[in-house]
């Protein structure tokens, strides 16, 4: 989920991908690291390794993988390193992972948590959408929710595809923000929130975009599916999903609807102390392999 360049634009890449709004300082934080503290998305990463729907998800995405003794496999916007060191232990001694993320402040710490006994394990930093690395090197490349923060998420692709020789594979995870729930009766306020939260990233439908970028990047056999992140309780859910700061956002805008808005977040707080407050969105897969010359 590590960040990556993002440059000036938006590079808008199909529906929704309209330039972020100001929204959720999260969302931002991710687009904008090593600008900003990057505690915050120290913080979000660790609470995404703990879960254990993301543990699920990041399984599958592993199975299509098919990292094996020996291999070479990249992970771009690799942030803390979790899925770079899992990697090393597929490929073992014999073999390279390599995580590629821009912000130097978490590959800082990506470097402090790896084990010092995986000389298998490297990191660098570099610009997803003109990666370090020859064309075909590689039998394998991740990127795994780091294509809704850059620029050129098709570029970013391509780059994939480029740097992996042919009948190598290709995997990628990213949530599609149009399904963001969180549990209220009120439907309008619930949806204004979750709108506002989508609308803080670049390319906040990314998730339904996969396939078609896989195969415009000459990737094959794509395989797609859909999987259930699931947060339970405020803390959960702010640490991954920034409620307050969405809400803040929306707040300093409200105009006639603030005490709406405030009427909504008493009662996320009151669901809170209750135990029923949970918040999901859909995280899809897609994978294939890189078709020949």
């Amino acid at each position: 989920m590590g960040p990556l360049p993002t440059g000036p634009g938006t590079g808008p890449t199909g529906p929704g991908a309209a330039g972020p709004s100001k929204g959720s300082s999260l969302a931002r934080a991710f687009r904008e690291a090593d600008a900003e503290d990057v505690s915050s998305l120290s913080s979000c990463l660790r609470v995404l390794e703990g879960m254990s729907c993301t543990a699920d998800y990041k399984a599958e995405l592993a199975r299509r993988l098919s990292a094996a003794s020996g291999d070479r496999v990249a992970d771009v916007g690799c942030g803390l390193g979790f899925d770079v060191v899992r990697t090393g232990r597929r490929v073992g001694t014999r073999g390279l992972t390599l995580g590629v993320d821009s912000s130097t402040e978490l590959l800082a710490r990506a470097r402090a948590l790896a084990p010092a006994d995986m000389p298998q394990v490297r990191y660098a930093v570099g610009d997803a959408h003109r990666l370090p690395l020859a064309t075909g090197v590689l039998d394998a490349a991740r990127v795994d929710r780091a294509l809704q923060h850059v620029r050129d998420p098709a570029q970013v692709v391509r780059e994939l595809a480029r740097a992996v020789r042919a009948g190598g594979r290709v995997a990628c995870a990213e949530p599609d923000w149009e399904t963001f729930t969180v549990t209220d009766d009120d439907r309008d306020t619930t949806r204004a929130v979750a709108h506002a939260w989508c609308a803080g990233f670049r390319h906040g439908w990314i998730g339904r975009e996969l396939p078609a970028l896989l195969g415009a990047a000459g990737v094959r056999d794509v395989r797609l599916t859909g999987h259930l992140l699931t947060a339970r309780g405020y803390a959960e859910i702010d640490a991954v999903f920034d409620l307050t700061g969405t809400v803040r956002g929306l707040l300093s805008g409200a105009g006639d609807d603030r005490e709406r808005l405030e009427q909504w977040r008493q009662r996320v707080l009151h669901r809170d102390r209750a135990g029923t407050l949970m918040a999901t969105v859909t995280v899809f897969c897609a994978s294939g392999r890189v078709r020949g010359p």
